[in-house]
């Protein structure tokens, strides 16, 4: 999915030539296949971004439905300084192509295919980082898994000419950095680690999204089964999975399966009233993180045409999926290595949800996400499946479907809102990734 960070995401880290307006490349690696500001995107680099193969009618009907409740319509949300608004959610597909448009293809495959000068060593792991006078020359790894050479540890050693750069995530990050000599000086120096540079902050900081899960994933609908959907093709019917790569093999840039089905999403803010109905918890990280930062959306929010869970929980029907993510978390939680092998457990705490802040913003998008998931269901069924908050309670009888009160929003009660709290308290996902560039 194409997702860009606010402006003053790339700000925030007050590093020269690091800022939102001094990042060109954010433009030269994509060909932008949407019509939009030519000023805003690229248009001659190796990643094609589109919005894939097909756009459901209930993408649609999601974000007409999401401007009803005060969510207007975007052509483009990934201008980097839009926070209150709903758009159809481009992805790394290429559109003529029909397959996916990513790293992989436009700097890893493209290149080995016409050049020698690039390896890529799949089953390793690095270890750390080789310093010569405090500086980066290299990395050394080893096999993904300690079932060779008799058990003991046989490094590979690799040497840069200008600099090492290390993409490894939330997780490998900080044990690498710790592992090279960099990281707290006391605990590099408890485990015998020579220390490069004493820096307090790594892995002391790690961090998720929080979306709000059911069945350990989302909020799913029944919708009618007339609408466009995955879910035949998820469930394995063999007539559906036949017709669909056909349609695909003979014309790739207009059929589902050029897209995953996650066509549309929004970001949202809250208002000054809802601000003050969201109480004292909040206003102490709004200010820090949001109050001069319009362009910051607190909670983001997607529609999935089809169940995006195991299918085999679920009656042979067609539903819609929502899920959302907390965009900034009050929450931390750390990582550190306990031992210099890469091979031994590592302490981690996780930290969700260790700061009442975070329960305030997801609790508060969670009313009106149902209120737009339920006005962009098609089709009500009483007594079929429901949406309850402690993981569905899939066959629960519902009140008597009444069409005259569709459009109704739903009052909550102080039980509703606790419940809620209980439901978001085991509710966690996605982690966030990171890279770092280590050189002098």
């Amino acid at each position: 999915m194409y997702t860009r960070a606010s402006a003053s995401d790339w700000n925030d880290f007050k590093q020269p030539s690091w800022t939102a307006k001094d990042l060109p490349l954010m433009k030269h690696l994509e060909t932008y296949q949407k019509p939009v500001n030519n000023d805003t995107h690229g248009y001659n680099g190796p990643i094609a971004i589109s919005n894939g193969g097909s756009v459901t009618a209930l993408a649609q009907d999601f974000l007409h439905t999401s401007d009803a409740v005060g969510i207007p319509f975007s052509d483009d949300l990934q201008d980097s300084n839009t926070s209150h608004t709903s758009e159809i959610w481009a992805k790394y597909i290429n559109r003529h192509t029909g397959r996916c448009s990513g790293t992989a293809t436009a700097y890893i495959h493209s290149v080995m295919d016409t050049q020698s000068n690039l390896y890529l060593c799949t089953n390793a792991h690095i270890n750390h980082i080789i310093f010569k006078d405090n500086k980066a020359i290299g990395v050394a790894y080893i096999p993904m898994h300690n079932r060779m050479h008799g058990g003991k540890l046989v490094e590979t050693i690799v040497k840069g000419r200008k600099c090492v750069v290390l993409s490894s995530g939330m997780l490998g990050m900080p044990q690498i950095l710790e592992r090279s000599g960099m990281g707290n000086k006391e605990l590099l120096k408890k485990l015998d680690i020579k220390v490069v540079s004493d820096l307090l902050g790594v892995g002391e900081e790690y961090q998720d999204h929080y979306t709000m899960l059911l069945r350990r994933w989302c909020l799913v609908y029944h919708v009618s089964n007339e609408s466009q959907t995955l879910d035949n093709f998820l469930w394995g019917v063999p007539k559906v999975q036949c017709e669909l790569f056909q349609e695909w093999e003979v014309s790739p840039e207009k059929v589902h399966l050029s897209s995953n089905a996650i066509n549309a999403r929004f970001k949202i803010c809250p208002t000054k009233e809802e601000l003050k109905e969201m109480g004292p918890e909040l206003n102490k990280f709004w200010d820090k993180y949001f109050k001069d930062k319009p362009d910051k959306p607190v909670m983001f929010g997607s529609i999935v045409s089809g169940a995006y869970v195991d299918h085999t929980l679920l009656p042979p029907r067609k539903y819609i999926t929502m899920f959302q993510y907390l965009e900034y978390l009050a929450s931390h939680g750390k990582i550190h290595i306990q031992l210099q092998s890469p091979y031994k457990e590592l302490f981690f705490n996780s930290g969700f949800m260790n700061n009442k802040a975070d329960f305030v913003p997801i609790r508060w998008s969670y009313k009106p996400s149902v209120d737009i998931d339920i006005k962009t269901v098609k089709e009500l069924q009483p007594d079929g499946l429901s949406v309850g908050i402690y993981m569905g309670t899939w066959h629960q009888p519902g009140e008597q479907y009444d069409a005259l009160k569709v459009h109704e929003s739903i009052k909550y009660s102080a039980e509703d809102d606790m419940a809620i709290n209980n439901w978001i308290s085991g509710s966690c996902f996605h982690l966030l990734l990171s890279h770092v560039s280590v050189d002098e």
